[in-house]
């Protein structure tokens, strides 16, 4: 599971901490093309496509089987942007050379541990441990404010806690990430029509 864009977005934060039984999945990107010629060559259907350009492959996975050589080469130049820019940006928010970043992507998936000797983390800590270093942050009245509404209001409290206290903070702000869980399209595919490989193709390309 790539969690790429969930750091990338944490990274612009000013502590960013993981608990430490988790796992850094800094994976960089991929793009899995599904191609549905095959499929469409059982079925007897034959697409209507008209493709101005070689460069103009929206419609490219219904007319062929795998990345055509301009396909391929628009998606790794979309990619490489993309990373270049995530490269730099995370850099630049933890203070880190590219190289340092690039040498975490390549090294990734990484145990809490490596992550933080990377620079890429500040501590290894637990939800209520991150809440309980908000709390510490609060001002005495508004410290009293919050314990007030988590006992009259206790189920919603407990469900955005570190939220709405990073809301009454003049300063850092945190946010609390958990991965989504993602199901790939081939296994979808699979659950509707059965095994994708006899009727479909798919290609991945990355960087």
């Amino acid at each position: 599971m790539n969690g790429t864009g969930v750091y990338y977005l944490a990274s612009a934060a000013d502590k960013v901490f993981m608990p430490p039984t988790s796992m850094m999945s800094l994976l960089g990107f991929e793009n899995t093309q599904v191609f549905l010629k095959d499929l469409l060559d059982r079925l007897k259907v034959e697409p209507e496509v008209h493709r101005r350009e070689e460069y103009k492959a929206a419609l490219a996975p219904l007319t062929g089987t795998g990345f055509d050589p301009a396909h391929r080469e628009n998606l790794t130049s979309l990619l490489q942007t993309l990373y270049n820019q995530v490269v730099g940006d995370i850099a630049a928010a933890r203070r880190l050379t590219t190289s340092a970043v690039e040498a975490a992507i390549s090294a990734a998936p990484l145990l809490p541990s490596m992550a933080t000797n990377m620079g890429l983390l500040d501590g290894l800590l637990y939800r209520d441990q991150v809440e309980d270093l908000l709390l510490e942050q609060l001002p005495a009245e508004m410290l009293r404010t919050f314990q007030l509404q988590q006992q009259k209001q206790p189920q919603v409290m407990a469900r955005g806690a570190a939220e709405q206290l990073s809301a009454q903070l003049k300063g850092p702000r945190v946010s609390l990430q958990r991965y989504a869980v993602a199901t790939q399209i081939n296994t979808q595919w699979s659950a509707m029509f059965g095994d994708s490989s006899s009727n479909s193709s798919s290609s991945t390309t990355s960087c």
